[in-house]
């Protein structure tokens, strides 16, 4: 009967010093939280070590040691020598240069001895280390390895599976079917295994804002076997630097598109960004910077309303911002204090005026023109340093009818009207005395 080696699965664990994490925090102007923040200056990281296959019959058995030396944005180092060393058995090579996808490459040589190697590759600061047994005799196996560690959670982001089977004595299992299925994504592969007993399969992630795991298993026959791969949850935003702009055909407002990883709040490199708009026109695509960040500009047309601005990432990550293309760049704000005076010659109403531009900030020295259907009122009027400008409609009298000023207010081609109405008072006519004789004489006073 064929058995389940369980020491077939190597032990991958990635060592990175503090110090980078002390770099972090200590030497960056920017905040951790900040998407635009990367790891540092010079910083670099060795991640998804592999070895393959993971157990080697003592002799001349080799099994492939594999790393990737990535940057603080997650680029791939190119050219540069990583050094290797193990417990246990002979190393092709003490180091290794990396390619321009950034993998460093050594074999791993069984020697006489049986046991557990632990090979190290190791790069500046950056540790990482992983396992080989070393055995006298193979036993059935199947074995699951990722080419990555961790893959992005944004529905895109891919990994190659590899699913090594061996049966009795280590001769590859040629030809046959193996299930190869995941707890999240999808797996997509074809054929049977090959000659080495190797058949491959490609992982594609699932969009998620969360971190979460994807159980990868394989099975051939009465074999069985998992691997863990980490899904990095993606945060997509869109924003736009103005609120509103003019409707003109040539106002523009900068829709920047945000793309991080949730739980570190780094940005993520190199996405591809699609862009959709109800109102205007905006460029169809744009790719993130080292920070995670996409630009365009949003361009309106001569037609007043709001656009709907999508930016897409992905086939499942979506978010929208909406700009209003006005007649004025301006946003335009009336008061009236008091709200209800009184039509008795006396009270004042003054009307104040807020004037903000599309970011939502106060704009001085606008001009300001007020008119009065009542009364009279201050012609023209220039906003403060708090974006205020204001006027009097002075005092008015009625003592029947209440009086409605409408005060017509225009700024920067926009016209609007307030309306105040003033109470009519009702006097009181007073006689003193209230009787008198009717002697044709007597007087009474009337106020």
């Amino acid at each position: 009967m064929l058995k389940l080696n369980r020491n077939a699965a190597a032990t991958v664990t990635a060592l990175v010093f503090g110090v980078i994490a002390a770099f972090i925090f200590s030497c960056s102007p920017k905040s951790p939280i900040d998407p635009t923040s990367s790891i540092g200056e010079g910083v670099a990281v060795l991640t998804d070590l592999q070895a393959f296959p993971s157990s080697i019959v003592v002799g001349s058995a080799s099994s492939t040691i594999r790393v990737r030396l990535l940057d603080d944005s997650g680029n791939p180092l190119s050219g540069k020598s990583v050094s290797f060393s193990t417990s246990l058995g002979t190393l092709s090579s003490s180091s290794a240069v990396t390619d321009t996808s950034g993998w460093a490459e050594v074999s791993l040589i069984a020697g006489a001895e049986t046991g557990t190697a632990k090979i190290t590759a190791s790069y500046q600061k950056s540790l990482a280390t992983t396992e080989v047994n070393i055995i006298s005799r193979l036993e059935a196996q199947i074995n699951v390895t990722t080419a990555r560690e961790s893959v992005l959670a944004n529905g895109i982001d891919t990994t190659v599976i590899r699913v090594l089977v061996l049966g009795d004595s280590a001769k590859p299992v040629v030809n046959q079917d193996v299930t190869i299925t995941s707890s999240v994504g999808t797996v997509s592969y074809s054929g049977t295994t090959d000659e080495q007993g190797v058949i491959e399969a490609l992982f594609t992630s699932t969009a998620r804002a969360a971190d979460t795991t994807a159980v990868i298993s394989a099975q051939w026959d009465t074999l069985a076997s998992s691997t863990i791969l980490k899904l990095k949850g993606v945060t997509f935003k869109i924003e736009s630097s103005l609120s509103s702009i003019l409707a003109d055909g040539k106002s523009k407002a900068v829709i920047k598109a945000r793309l991080k990883e949730t739980s570190t709040n780094i940005g993520i490199p190199e996405g591809e960004v699609k862009f959709g708009t109800t109102l205007g026109s905006i460029p169809a695509s744009a790719v993130t910077n080292s920070s995670g960040v996409a630009e365009v500009n949003l361009v309106s047309e001569k037609t007043i309303g709001t656009a709907q601005i999508v930016g897409r990432y992905g086939q499942t990550l979506l978010d929208t911002v909406l700009v209003n293309f006005t007649a004025s760049s301006y946003s335009v704000g009336i008061t009236a204090s008091p709200e209800n005076p009184l039509a008795n010659g006396v009270d004042k109403c003054t009307i104040t005026v807020q004037v903000k531009d599309g970011s939502g900030t106060n704009v001085s020295g606008i001009k300001v023109r007020f008119s009065t259907s009542i009364s009279t009122i201050d012609s023209v009027a220039y906003t403060n340093s708090s974006g205020l400008a204001t006027a009097e409609i002075q005092p008015v009298v009625s003592t029947e009818d209440d009086q409605v000023a409408v005060v017509t207010i225009n700024v920067d081609n926009q016209t609007l009207e307030k309306q105040v109405t003033f109470y009519a008072v009702q006097k009181e006519i007073q006689a003193q005395p209230n009787i008198i004789p009717a002697d044709g004489q007597s007087t009474s006073k009337i106020t």
